[in-house]
């Protein structure tokens, strides 16, 4: 089974919980009426290189090789790059973003 199917597998298993959370995030934002004191956003990360990753293609360089052809950035995601997107996200700066799903994808959703 090629890594693509077993991350779409992997992937699938999360699809409720994330379409949950993708709700409850504007639920809340809007109809709780927190906008005011609190911002509610959630990240959507892409493939990014982590001790899952790492068991998902079991050491597997053309697996990892695949995945990274896939990615239009041409590289998997780092766990930091999803941290500086959260930073930005609650910054101050951030302070109009609202009920807002961000990618972190490196492209791949855009495709």
């Amino acid at each position: 089974m090629s890594i693509q199917m077993r991350l779409t597998e992997a992937a699938r298993s999360l699809i409720p919980e994330r379409a949950t959370a993708l709700a409850m995030r504007c639920d809340v934002a809007v109809e709780h009426d927190v906008a005011a004191t609190t911002q509610i956003n959630a990240v959507c990360p892409g493939v990014i290189q982590t001790p899952m990753l790492d068991g998902l293609t079991a050491g597997d360089e053309a697996a990892k090789a695949e995945l990274i052809k896939a990615q239009p950035i041409g590289r998997l995601g780092k766990p930091e790059e999803i941290a500086d997107a959260l930073l930005g996200l609650c910054s101050s700066r951030a302070s109009l973003v609202l009920g807002h799903a961000l990618s972190v994808a490196g492209g791949y959703s855009a495709q």
